[in-house]
Formats: C-alpha cells, sequence, structure tokens
C-alpha cells in the first residue's frame, strides 16, 4: 500500500510513487496502458492501442526496501538490502538521499563522486579526504575536475577552520594563491619558500615574486623578473631596493631595445649628474643590509619593531649619516666607456680633467705710449625743440584766459538767475497783496 505503479497522462513515461517520492522507471516510445505486476518475475506488463504487451524489470527487493525506509524501519530495510543487486545501490542512496537519510546513502552509495558529494553535505571531511586520495588522475583530463574537487573541499575546509587540512588540499589543487593566503597570514616563512619553488617550476612567476618580496629576498626578485623577461622592470626594481645592480640591469635592458631608443636611457655610473641622490641610495642599500643581516624578527617582537617599518632611511643617512657598524657593501666601479659611446645626444658629455688640459700662456703686456690729447667738440646749437616749447606755452596761456572767461560767463548767468527770482518773489508779494485788497472790499 506504500507504492504505487502508473504511467501519466498522456502515457508515455512509467512512474512509481514511494514515500511521496516520484520515480522514473522508464519513458515510452508511444502511448501505453498498464496491466499489472507480477512480483515473482519482478516485471510491470503494459499495452498499447494495438494489443501489443510489452514488460519491464522493477525488482520487487528494491520496492520493499523503498517501502522499508518510507516507514523507517531500517532493521527491515537492512535485512532486505543484500537481496538487492549491487548496481542498484547508487539508486538506493538517491533514493536516501532524497528522504534526508544522508548519512545511510553515504554507507550505501558505491560512486565515488556521489559519496564525495555527501560526504561534503554531512562535512565529513575524513571520508571526503580518503576519496580523492583513493582517486588517481589519469590522461583523460579528469585531472582537472579532480583539481576542482579539491579546491572545493579546501575552501570547506577552510571555512571550518581545518588549516591543515586546506593547505594539503590547496597543495593537490595546485592553488597557489589560497597557498599564498594561508602562509601569508600564518607567518610561515619556510612554506612560503616552498610554495615559491612550487610556482617557479610551474612558471607561476607572480606568485614565487610576492613569495620573495614578502621574505626580503630582493636579489630572487630581480632573478625572478629576468626569468619572465621583464628585464625594464628590474631595472626600476633595483633602482629602488638594489642600486648596486643598476648598472647591469640597465644594460641588459639596453641589449633588448633598439640601438637609438637604448642610448636614450641614462645610466647612474655613467651620468651620475643626473642622478644627484645615487650615491645617498648606496648608502641606504647597506644599512638596510645590514639591518637584514641580524636576521628576521619573531612575531612576538612586533611591538618593540613596529616603528622601524616607516623608516626612511636615505632621510636618516642625509640628516645624521651614516651609523657606525652598518654592513659597508662594495661600492660598483664607475664604468669605463668606450668613446664611441661617449657621445649621446640626450646624456651630458664627460667634462675633462683640468691636468689633462694645458694652460694658455699669457699674453705679453704692451708698453705704456704717450695719449694724444682729444680735441674739444663744438658746443652745439640750441635745441630745436625747445624753441618748440615756447608756442606750447602761449597756448597754456590761452586755456587758462578762455576758461577766466568762461568763468565769469558763469558768474553773469548766476547773477542774471538770482536777479530773475528775486522779480519773481516781488511779483508773488504782489499778488498776495492783491489778494488782500480784494479781501478788504469784499
Amino acid at each position: 500500500g506504500d507504492c504505487f505503479l502508473y504511467t501519466n497522462e498522456s502515457g508515455t513515461r512509467l512512474n512509481y510513487c514511494v514515500g511521496g517520492e516520484v520515480i522514473t522507471l522508464c519513458h515510452l516510445d508511444r502511448q501505453m496502458y498498464m496491466l499489472g505486476y507480477v512480483a515473482r518475475e519482478n516485471r510491470v506488463y503494459l499495452m498499447d492501442r494495438n494489443g501489443a504487451i510489452i514488460s519491464y524489470k522493477l525488482l520487487e527487493s528494491i520496492l520493499q526496501y523503498q517501502t522499508a525506509v518510507v516507514r523507517q524501519d531500517f532493521d527491515l530495510a537492512n535485512e532486505i538490502l543484500p537481496s538487492v543487486p549491487r548496481d542498484q545501490y547508487n539508486d538506493i542512496a538517491r533514493f536516501l538521499e532524497a528522504q534526508g537519510f544522508k548519512e545511510v546513502a553515504l554507507q550505501v552509495a558505491d560512486d565515488p563522486d556521489l559519496r564525495f558529494d555527501l560526504a561534503l553535505q554531512l562535512e565529513n571531511f575524513q571520508v571526503a579526504l580518503e576519496i580523492m586520495k583513493s582517486q588517481k588522475p589519469d590522461k583523460s583530463g579528469s585531472s582537472v575536475e579532480q583539481q576542482q574537487r579539491w579546491k572545493q573541499l579546501g575552501d570547506m575546509a577552510l571555512a571550518n577552520g581545518e588549516l591543515v587540512l586546506a593547505e594539503e588540499c590547496a597543495l593537490y589543487a595546485e592553488d597557489f594563491s589560497g597557498l599564498l593566503l594561508l602562509h601569508t597570514a600564518s607567518g610561515n616563512r619556510e612554506s612560503m619558500m616552498k610554495l615559491s619553488a612550487l610556482a617557479l617550476e610551474q612558471k607561476r612567476y607572480n606568485i614565487a615574486f610576492i613569495c620573495n618580496f614578502l621574505a626580503n629576498n630582493l636579489e630572487a626578485c630581480v632573478d625572478i623578473l629576468h626569468k619572465a623577461g621583464r628585464v625594464a622592470e628590474a631595472a626600476f626594481f633595483v633602482r629602488t631596493y638594489l642600486p648596486s645592480k643598476v648598472d647591469s640591469c640597465v644594460e641588459l635592458w639596453k641589449k633588448e631595445l633598439p640601438p637609438k631608443v637604448g642610448q636614450s636611457i641614462a645610466n647612474p655610473q655613467e651620468n651620475p649628474d643626473m642622478f644627484p641622490s645615487f650615491q645617498i641610495a648606496l648608502q641606504a642599500e647597506q644599512l638596510a643590509a645590514s639591518i637584514k643581516a641580524k636576521g628576521p624578527l619573531p612575531a612576538n617582537k612586533y611591538a618593540e619593531a613596529v616603528s622601524q617599518l616607516d623608516l626612511d632611511l636615505m632621510e636618516i643617512i642625509k640628516t645624521k649619516g651614516m651609523p657606525a657598524g652598518a654592513a659597508q657593501a662594495p661600492v660598483p666601479p664607475v664604468k669605463q666607456v668606450e668613446p664611441e659611446l661617449v657621445v649621446k645626444e640626450t646624456t651630458t658629455a664627460s667634462i675633462p680633467e683640468p691636468s689633462l688640459v694645458p694652460e694658455p700662456s699669457p699674453a705679453p703686456i704692451p708698453e705704456p705710449t704717450d695719449i694724444p690729447e682729444p680735441i674739444p667738440a663744438p658746443i652745439p646749437g640750441p635745441d630745436p625743440v625747445q624753441e618748440e616749447s615756447e608756442p606750447v606755452l602761449v597756448d597754456t596761456n590761452d586755456d587758462l584766459a578762455d576758461d577766466d572767461a568762461l568763468l565769469d560767463d558763469d558768474d553773469d548767468e548766476f547773477n542774471h538767475a538770482q536777479a530773475d527770482e528775486v522779480d519773481l518773489l516781488n511779483d508773488d508779494d504782489d499778488l498776495l497783496n492783491d489778494d488782500d485788497d480784494l479781501a478788504n472790499w469784499s
């Protein structure tokens, strides 16, 4: 009563339902009708419109096992399981997973991929690790899929704090970025150097460079840049961190460039006037080498060494000079350049030493001779410009006279205006008087 066998509405699919899970037994090529199920033969019989009868195999043991699981009678299920063929175990495991019994499904399943997925769902990392180690990569391209599974297991292990397992999975998956993150966070210098060697074997130069840079292996960083074909970047790197190697890196850089372009690159050894702080940079390199020779500090000394992280070595040398006891690294000698390479359009020509240039002999001093007295020049006549200045003065006086005349005219006009106002006032008085007389008469 817990299993129902049927065909769908269109009659093209044979299904059976057990425990609310619909399982497709097969797809039909035409519409079929159910006739029945014969348990002793483990077959279900169907018939089409033409009366043709077709049968499909359906094991009774599978139906009984699934029915026992739905009833959660696992004792009965375990008794029925040995009668189920081994090749049906994966189907039973998927049925158990759908019912929510993942641990039982992990025990029943035979497929490694299915067992691996079930182990990850259960966070059973030990079983997942054993499954992955039991699989050997082949030449069919499955190694890429295995690397993805290793990375998947490593991510879950890292999310659950299993750092050792996460590192092992990252090694199998060749996840160098994940390994760099782990070693950087834990400050594991030895593991970081091993990662650098692995990255160089796989030509992952970016990972190898970062590992050596964080470990303060500057010479190894220069070698990695050269192996990667980044000669220009190597020249700029040594200009900042290893100025004593600038000469060799610049020469390698010039060899990879056209001759005209290479001649435009200045070298501190050949053109010291273009690099005024280069000698101070060499001293700063010596000071950094003396600090590095003391070895890396342990993590518990961070509070004492944190003040040294932002030190400006060049500024210290400029203000206080080279500290006593600093390691004296050999200063690279000035390169002797052949005469034909000295003359450059964009570089400053070398100035010859004064001792090599002969000094010119002083010219003889002539004897003093009698200088004849100069003949006095004739007195020049009056400047014609001064003659023209007189009319200018006369014109100015005329302008003043005109201004006085205009002022007089203004005064006359003002006097006439005042007189007119007085007459108007007198007329107003007369009108008022007339008004008074008229009022008296009235």
